[in-house]
């Protein structure tokens, strides 16, 4: 099974796919085939006595994921001065949050992409893709606001918003490294560089210079952490996503960060057209009100990576007679849920 490809290929890193056991007895109107109803129907929180919820690494443990391995080595999570209340609580909402798929964030850790392979190591990206659509989806799942939406509407927004996301994930963790041990390299989940020159895909390879003109926009605009939670929440909460039948809380949630990013761009624009000396200088925001627009007007540019990433995943998908990822979360978010017929 294509599963079962992905599983095989991973053998060497003792690696396996993300697998969902879904059960409908409770639930009989559940369709068996999909993985995403399952996990937003899953329990928010582990029980008190649960060992993963004992961090016993001071802060590092991979239990946080998000808000540990991609938040700024210099950020101060006491530090709330100033800081508009709705972001204050996306961001209390984010150091509540406690990984329950931890298996697949050990997994991510061992992955290794070799570029130089003739496929791209698709198989292996595949996979790393899909644990970390898991693991979205688990963070989103007990994310401020997003758990009180109708299960229907979580799983529409999830898939509308689920790519740009993870891009955005990517972007703000590239922009904590040093930007002279990442030139020319893309900085994968796992911390693993990727030298976008061992491409041999000429498609692939644009892809990636797009992405990586994405991540020297973002390190421009020094964006900090409360902007970059924001910017996830923004996209995550489309109340234009067709379907949806709670848009007028949605919009309103979409709203109160906007109105909250603007604030806070308002009181802590670190920006300084001092600081670049390159020559795109001019696009360095030097006032509050400009940072801001700015970083709205990135949104578009992680949307268009994001687009071409999923048409690259089609078209691969395609070329294994769209069965490759059939039973896969990543399949299930980039192709719609297939019917059973």
């Amino acid at each position: 099974s294509p599963v079962g490809q992905i599983s095989s290929k991973l053998l060497d890193y003792q690696i396996s796919s993300p697998t969902t056991t879904v059960t409908t007895a409770n639930n009989p109107s559940l369709n068996t085939s999909s993985i995403l109803s399952t996990l937003t129907m899953q329990q928010h929180a582990m029980p008190p006595n649960d060992p993963m919820n004992t961090d016993n690494h001071n802060g590092s443990s991979s239990l946080y994921f998000y808000n540990h391995q991609y938040l700024g080595q210099n950020y101060d999570m006491n530090e709330t001065n100033n800081i508009p209340e709705i972001l204050t609580k996306l961001i209390e909402s984010d150091q509540a949050y406690r990984c329950t798929e931890v298996r697949y964030i050990e997994d991510i850790q061992q992955i290794h992409i070799d570029l130089t392979r003739d496929d791209g190591d698709i198989l292996v990206v595949c996979s790393l893709l899909d644990k970390l659509c898991f693991l979205m989806v688990d963070w989103a799942r007990q994310s401020l606001y997003f758990k009180d939406i109708q299960i229907d509407n979580q799983i529409k927004l999830l898939k509308a918003a689920w790519i740009e996301i993870l891009i955005i994930d990517l972007i703000w963790k590239q922009c904590q490294q040093p930007k002279e041990t990442c030139v020319n390299c893309i900085v994968s989940a796992n911390g693993q560089l990727l030298n976008i020159n061992q491409i041999q895909n000429p498609a692939v390879k644009k892809l990636a210079e797009r992405y990586l003109q994405c991540v020297n926009d973002f390190r421009q605009l020094q964006w900090q952490y409360p902007e970059y939670l924001a910017l996830k929440y923004l996209v995550l909460f489309d109340p234009d996503v067709q379907g949806v039948t709670e848009s007028s809380l949605i919009e309103e949630v979409q709203e109160k960060i906007t109105n909250a990013l603007g604030e806070y761009t308002t009181d802590h624009n670190n920006t300084s057209s001092t600081s670049n000396t390159s020559s795109t200088q001019s696009q360095v925001p030097t006032n509050e009100q400009e940072k801001f627009a700015c970083i709205l007007l990135k949104l578009p540019d992680v949307r268009l990576v994001g687009n071409d990433l999923k048409k690259l995943l089609q078209l691969i998908d395609r070329k294994h007679d769209g069965k490759l990822l059939d039973g896969c979360l990543l399949g299930e978010m980039l192709n719609g849920l297939q019917s059973n017929n």
